[in-house]
């Protein structure tokens, strides 16, 4: 695990030096800098050693005639087996590190070997002879890589921080509405002009005579399986499982993994202590659910496992400004809070975390896709819906969901007329956070309608070509982006096994009715906890706990405080926010929806 940069110097290495930029994300790689700068090129690393960490000099990689060189952020799971094939076809290491095998394997393959290997990463090969760059991603985005391109260089970066030292940022606006209704950033765009992401699954060519190529070698495909019987496609569906939290839960420095009282991480956190690794289990004990906090301490002590608890404290807003240097871009969640303050504790003991992140996407755990399914077997409901719900109170309302929290009737019936659209907006919207209304209030003639048109894409017609947009568009941007710099910003590298692009294929070609029905989402994950005794029935198939907080809730009048502080005249006049729209939003800081809103905006 490492942060990488590099770059052509269009104008001599007087344009720019490279020590600098990898010290701005030093973080990310604490143990080892190494660098290689020529006059019209630089590359480098900061290697977090996981991997053979009692080696050196394990990146920069050059190919043995000297043409190409390579560095790569990120783990390979499966480097042990390929290393096995390329020694047959006289490659010879001078390492026991998965760099090696990884470069060792596009030289074979090229860019065929992006599909061979198991793992996350982000790399780049500079070509000598043609003077290109070669950058790419895992297929999921689980690790970042950005680029600027301007007259005078090109530069590449895990961060945008090394980036911006380079130009004065100036705020992209047009991301924006982008941003206020979806939570995160779509597409290569960022909130910094002229800094862009390479996608996941992307493969970018950069030639010095600024000419880019790009391909993408991977996209998830919901293709129909091949296996007619249900018991086969269970027993595959549980040995790709077990294989890949096996895999990836082998590690040389140590163990732990997130717990959150749900099925994801608590069947990860059982099969990797089954396996003989013993990881630690860490569990940010929110103080108000008790279930929760009850299902994890039961798993764990039957495990036998040692559990660490971090509570929140009133003080702990206090740590947005470094929270939101680590993001780097808003990011519009209250979860952003006990994650980096989770992070912060692990750190101090190990460098290697398991994470469930992905398994909503892959197996149909997300309320809209519960929306989604409903609406296709009871859509003849849909137009009473709204006569149905005003006579339920609102405490029956929420009992219905499956997240922790208080909703205002007002935001259900909302989300039940957007059921009544149709196309992919209806499912993009009921999973917004504000509306094109609220937006248009809170920045009146400031916004064009970007972010809500529906054009850009299909109309969905089934339940896996929505879990297929939110894998290509929701995990990478949201999830994955937030766990990764919140990981690193304290040099931890998460691991997330459901991640695994073997297990997802099949997963995407299972038969709609083994993933959900009326009354279950997850079917074969919950069948496979059950039946293969890695948990009771009880935690097999109780109700969906993700990673949530209420800050308002326990901060209280201080938060509150901080927040008319940073709301200021000054933060008005900069956004152009309607004053009346953004106090609005204060006076109701008791809804679930309303306090992500706030954090959003706090950003």
């Amino acid at each position: 695990m490492c942060g990488i940069a590099g770059g052509f110097h269009f104008s001599g290495r007087g344009d720019f030096s490279l020590k600098p930029l990898l010290d701005l994300m030093k973080h990310r790689g604490p143990d080892e800098t190494s660098l290689i700068e020529q006059n019209d090129w630089s590359i480098g690393v900061n290697r977090l050693a996981i991997s053979a960490p009692e080696e050196s000099d394990t990146q920069p990689l050059w190919s043995p005639d000297k043409r190409f060189c390579f560095v790569f952020n990120g783990e390979i799971y499966n480097h042990k087996q390929i290393r096995k094939d390329l020694l047959d076809k006289d490659y010879r290491f001078k390492t026991s590190c998965d760099s090696e095998v990884f470069f060792y394997t596009w030289l074979e393959y090229g860019s065929s070997a992006f599909l061979k290997i198991e793992g996350m990463f982000a790399c780049a090969i500079f070509d000598i002879l043609e003077k290109k760059w070669t950058l790419s991603r895992d297929p999921f985005g689980i690790k970042p890589l950005y680029f600027q391109f301007y007259p005078e260089r090109f530069v590449f970066a895990s961060e945008i921080k090394p980036l911006l030292s380079l130009k004065k940022p100036s705020i992209n606006k047009e991301v924006l509405p982008q941003y206020l209704q979806r939570r995160f950033v779509l597409g290569k765009e960022t909130f910094f002009s002229g800094v862009f992401r390479v996608q996941p699954a992307e493969i970018m060519e950069v030639f010095e005579t600024g000419k880019i190529n790009s391909q993408i070698y991977w996209t998830p495909d919901a293709k129909h399986s091949s296996l007619n019987s249900r018991k086969e496609r269970f027993k595959l569906f549980s040995d790709k499982l077990q294989e890949s939290i096996q895999l990836t839960s082998k590690s040389e420095v140590g163990l732990a993994t997130l717990l959150s009282g749900g099925i994801d991480s608590s069947l990860i956190n059982a099969v990797a202590y089954s396996s003989e690794e013993n990881p630690e289990a860490w569990f940010f004990d929110n103080t108000y659910d008790r279930e929760e906090s009850r299902s994890v301490e039961t798993l764990t002590q039957k495990l036998r496992q040692n559990l660490h608890k971090v509570y929140p404290e009133e003080k702990d807003f206090l740590l947005l400004p470094k929270i939101i240097r680590a993001l780097e871009e808003p990011l519009g969640d209250s979860i952003i809070i006990p994650t980096y303050k989770l992070m912060e504790r692990i750190s101090k003991r190990e460098k290697v975390v398991l994470s469930g992140e992905g398994a909503d996407e892959l197996l149909g755990g997300y309320g809209h896709y519960r929306i989604f399914y409903l609406f296709k077997k009871l859509g003849f409901f849909m137009p009473f819906m709204n006569d149905i719900t005003k006579w339920l109170p609102e405490s029956f309302l929420n009992k219905l969901l499956p997240y922790p929290g208080k909703f205002k009737k007002s935001t259900l019936n909302q989300s039940l007329n957007l059921l009544n659209k149709s196309g992919l907006k209806r499912f993009i919207e009921t999973n917004h956070l504000f509306t094109k209304g609220e937006i248009n209030k809170l920045m009146p003639d400031q916004l064009k309608d970007q972010g809500f048109s529906e054009s850009p894409y299909p109309d969905i017609s089934s339940l896996k070509d929505l879990m297929c947009f939110d894998i290509q568009n929701w995990l990478p941007n949201y999830n994955l982006l937030r766990i990764d710099k919140l990981s690193m910003a304290h040099s931890i590298e998460v691991r997330v096994p459901y991640l695994n692009r073997d297990f997802a294929d099949f997963t995407l070609r299972l038969p709609e009715k083994d993933i959900i029905s009326l009354l279950t989402r997850k079917k074969f994950l919950r069948e496979f906890a059950f039946k293969k005794n890695h948990l009771n029935f009880k935690s097999s198939y109780r109700k969906k706990h993700p990673f949530t907080f209420k800050e308002m809730n326990l901060y209280g009048k201080k938060y509150k405080e901080f927040i008319r502080d940073h709301f200021d005249e000054s933060f008005q006049k900069t956004w152009q926010f309607d004053k009346k729209a953004l106090n609005g939003l204060l006076k109701d800081d008791e809804d679930m929806l309303t306090q992500k809103k706030i954090i959003s905006l706090l950003h």
